[in-house]
């Protein structure tokens, strides 16, 4: 799904397990058939999942999710 970043903010915190979360929350919006206007979703993405260069606000990019819903792949549109 191509989607575009319209936010995003660094994440670098410990959970309540203990464990180390480092990544990127990116805001985007898309197309979608359900909405007037467009659909506007927060995707996180782990620090090895985020491309090169980071995440530009404005930029395109294609989105890929699992059957399950997972993402799988976060890369820019050429």
């Amino acid at each position: 799904m191509k989607v575009t970043v319209i936010g995003s903010r660094k994440l670098d915190f410990t959970d309540q397990n203990g464990n180390h979360i480092e990544g990127i929350q990116a805001f985007v919006s898309y197309p979608s058939p359900d909405f007037e206007g467009v659909q506007v979703d927060k995707i996180f993405l782990h620090a090895e999942m985020t491309p090169t260069g980071g995440v530009r606000v404005g930029a395109e990019y294609q989105a890929d999710y699992n059957a399950r819903g997972k993402l799988m792949s976060f890369m820019p549109v050429k």
